[in-house]
């Protein structure tokens, strides 16, 4: 079975299937190229991303999908092509997040407007409501595209913290007007922030907290080192060092450190 009757081989009944292969980076970003129904072959060591829409969302499938600064440059991770080299990633518009519960995705809140499964680099974008928003959908992407990259460049050896500080970091929607949030949770929590956080994140906090902690706390390490810094703590953490050895390595602190100087 060739490379194009593989993909369609594994598209769902009911759904529409559209292939863009990121092809090269230029200036801006990824360029993409849209392979057509009839296209035999894909270029080897390119990665594909599999666009797949329930009827009636097609347009809104293919206007995002097709937008090639989703997988732009992100902070300490200058070049996605050359990371996701010979990859595929799915990405799935859907109404209704839990119809893809087979697909090996956790089971999401209603509120959650997209979730991802790095590992397998499945991406799901739920198209609801206030997600018909071109750009409110795009900044949704682009956050599940980083849990995505982030899990390629460190071999998956990151803190949940990290993970959706960074995601929230480079999706760029974040209101600093909330703020006042980080105050309060750090007057109640005292000192041990960070490693309170990662059971925030699965637990039953307010998730606009627990996600502008693990932002800020991602922002503090990019003041401190810039994104040679984040590309440096990456290849710390994909040679296996746990994170505080990593931190302590790129940054020349502790954990408890950090949380001083955050």
């Amino acid at each position: 079975m060739g490379p194009r009757q593989q993909l369609t081989h594994r598209a769902r009944s009911g759904f529409s299937l559209l292939v863009a292969v990121l092809a090269s980076l230029s200036c801006d970003g990824p360029a993409m190229q849209f392979l057509s129904d009839g296209a035999a072959n894909v270029t080897s060591g390119v990665p594909l991303i599999e666009l797949h829409s329930e009827p009636g969302l097609e347009a809104m499938a293919g206007a995002v999908g097709r937008d090639p600064l989703v997988w732009a440059p992100m902070p300490g991770i200058d070049s996605p092509v050359d990371l996701l080299a010979g990859a595929h990633v799915s990405v799935w518009f859907v109404e209704d997040l839990s119809r893809l519960d087979s697909l090996g995705l956790a089971a999401a809140e209603r509120w959650v407007a997209g979730v991802a499964n790095p590992s397998e680099r499945i991406i799901a974008l739920r198209i609801d409501g206030p997600q018909r928003n071109l750009s409110v959908l795009r900044a949704v992407y682009r956050h599940e595209a980083a849990h995505v990259l982030l899990h390629a460049a460190t071999g998956g050896n990151v803190p949940r913290w990290f993970h959706e500080g960074y995601a929230q970091a480079v999706s760029g929607t974040w209101n600093w007007n909330d703020g006042w949030r980080l105050h309060f949770v750090l007057l109640r929590h005292g000192q041990s922030v960070l490693g309170d956080l990662d059971r925030e994140l699965r637990g039953d906090i307010e998730p606009r907290t627990a996600y502008l902690l693990s932002y800020t706390a991602v922002a503090t390490l990019r003041e401190m080192a810039g994104d040679q810094g984040l590309f440096a703590l990456f290849s710390e953490l994909r040679q296996g060092k746990s994170f505080e050895a990593a931190l302590r390595s790129v940054y020349g602190v502790t954990g408890r450190e950090f949380e001083k100087q955050w």
